[in-house]
């Protein structure tokens, strides 16, 4: 028995070969309607973050940068049994870091600083992020290193080199940063062309007699 597709002539066993095909190519089709791309004017990137610090406690999670301007605008992350998610402010804003300068010299950029906590001060999390230009901004930024025992930043207009730790609850307590990166999450645009690029496989396929 026969069944005619345009000017093709497919039997009935390999139209229901093509199932599964047709099945695929649906869910495909979903997603893509699904992604909604960010606009010109809203490149916002999230970044997932791993790191070990010197007593070998591991902190993992995401930091959320808009890459536009620059700006850390929310993290998710986990250590030692507790999640931090504050962007902290005022007098441990985010920024630009110099470190140390001798009075009367210009400062040296050292990092872009962030530090995440938990509705207060302490316990938090610091890290020291390099940046994609002499001002140490994240503007454009792509990921990499982050500044610690491993890839020291720095160093500042006096000398001294920086990097990332973790400041406990009771204020004396600090651990430095051993290792630690951030790396960019596949964005809406990779996965709308990823997905157009498999929809037109998979109807090539469909059309091949």
């Amino acid at each position: 028995m026969d069944a005619s597709y345009g000017s093709y002539r497919l039997t009935v066993r390999e139209c229901l070969s093509k199932v599964p095909l047709m099945l695929l190519l649906a869910l495909v089709a979903t997603v893509l309607v699904g992604v909604q791309p960010a606009s010109a004017n809203d490149m916002i990137t999230v970044f997932n973050l791993s790191g070990t610090f010197a007593d070998n406690s591991a902190v993992s999670g995401t930091l959320t940068i808009d890459v536009t301007t620059g700006v850390v605008t929310a993290a998710s992350l986990s250590y030692g049994g507790q999640t931090y998610t504050d962007v902290l402010i005022g007098l441990f804003a985010e920024g630009p870091f110099t470190g140390g300068t001798t009075p009367g010299q210009t400062p040296v950029p050292v990092d872009y600083g962030v530090d995440i906590g938990i509705s207060s001060n302490l316990p938090r999390l610091d890290f020291g992020i390099p940046g994609t230009s002499a001002v140490d901004s994240l503007v454009g930024y792509l990921g990499g290193s982050l500044c610690s025992v491993n890839t020291l930043c720095g160093p500042d207009q006096v000398g001294t080199q920086w990097l990332g730790a973790f400041h406990a609850a009771d204020g004396t307590t600090i651990t430095a940063l051993q290792s630690g990166h951030l790396a960019a999450t596949p964005e809406p645009s990779t996965v709308i062309l990823l997905g157009t690029a498999l929809l037109g496989l998979g109807l090539s396929m469909l059309r091949r007699p």
